[in-house]
């Protein structure tokens, strides 16, 4: 679906989430638990930074430079 030159990794301290990168792009999930508490999707790249979409229980930490969505 992402396309050749994907590459599948885990994604969060634990690393109980997912990620697919391709260069200095990525797609990426984390099912929630640790520091942020709720699960959240995103994309980064280094042209538009990181993004991710997050429920009500996601907390954001101080510093994170993230772009938020909510959904």
């Amino acid at each position: 679906m992402l396309g050749e030159g994907w590459t599948r990794g885990t994604y969060g301290s634990a690393g109980t989430g997912w990620k697919f990168t391709n260069g200095d792009k990525s797609v990426f999930y984390h099912p929630g638990g640790g520091v942020h508490e709720g699960s959240y999707v995103g994309i980064s790249s280094g042209q538009m930074g990181k993004v991710k979409v997050v429920g009500s229980d996601y907390k954001p930490l101080a510093g994170d430079k993230a772009t938020i969505i909510q959904k």
